[in-house]
């Protein structure tokens, strides 16, 4: 369970945890994940932020502890209140961990597997397919002369995009970000790049929150991301 009222933040959420298979349910406010409690009792994790309206995440997460029907879900805080006393706060209330905001992928992926106790083929397949050439071929009418041909070109025209991003998102040239991804989400279509064209599409949405610069996240993801698959391209080509 996702308990987060900011929108964007649900949405950031959904999507570093798209292509993952694990099945989400999200909350509004401390409240509604009780009251979905109440009706559900399967869960492994409830992902809480810890200030929301009507009940905070504190608040929920005290009263979650206090009723053994639920000792088997684990509760991790999200919250940018990074100082110790705060901290120390969720841990009172009850939280098991904490992730920090703006989240990030591997962050929120290593405590997953850390308290499912393997890690999921899934969530592995999730991080690290960066081209899946079937497909690309596919696209390609299955001519593997004019697919090589494609993937040269976008070494070519893309392959510096990782820079070129970070200097419209750091002089806030927010139109000219969009473009680029739009592009990118395009072609990466075309050529099987599938986690990268996520993280593309994520980022695009994203770019709407100009005062929290949300988009940064996936800037990260995009940069990780589209190392990977340049490296993949070159092994293939």
């Amino acid at each position: 369970m996702v308990a987060e009222d900011n929108i964007i933040n649900q949405k950031v959420l959904l999507g570093l945890l798209a292509g993952s298979g694990i099945d989400i349910v999200l909350a509004n406010d401390g409240q509604e994940a009780l009251d979905i409690l109440e009706n559900d009792t399967n869960f492994l994790m409830i992902l809480m932020d810890a200030h929301m309206p009507r009940v905070d995440g504190f608040e929920a997460t005290r009263i979650i502890r206090s009723n053994p029907k639920y000792d088997h879900i684990v509760v991790v805080a999200l919250s940018g209140d990074t100082a110790s006393d705060d901290i120390q706060k969720m841990k009172n209330a009850g939280m098991s961990e904490q992730l920090e905001k703006p989240l990030r992928m591997e962050s929120l992926y290593n405590i997953i597997y850390a308290y499912t106790g393997k890690k999921d083929e899934g969530l592995e397949a999730s991080m690290t397919k960066n081209l899946d050439a079937d497909k690309g071929l596919q696209t390609c009418g299955g001519d593997e002369s004019f697919y090589r041909e494609i993937l040269s070109e976008f070494m070519s025209d893309y392959g510096n995009s990782s820079d070129i991003l970070g200097e419209f998102l750091r002089f806030n040239n927010i139109k000219s970000a969009d473009a680029l991804l739009l592009d990118i989400i395009g072609i990466a279509a075309n050529i099987g790049a599938n986690v990268l064209g996520e993280i593309a599409s994520n980022m695009k949405l994203a770019l709407s929150d100009t005062q929290k610069q949300s988009y940064f996240l996936f800037f990260d993801q995009y940069k990780k991301q589209h190392y990977r698959l340049m490296e993949e391209i070159k092994a293939y080509l």
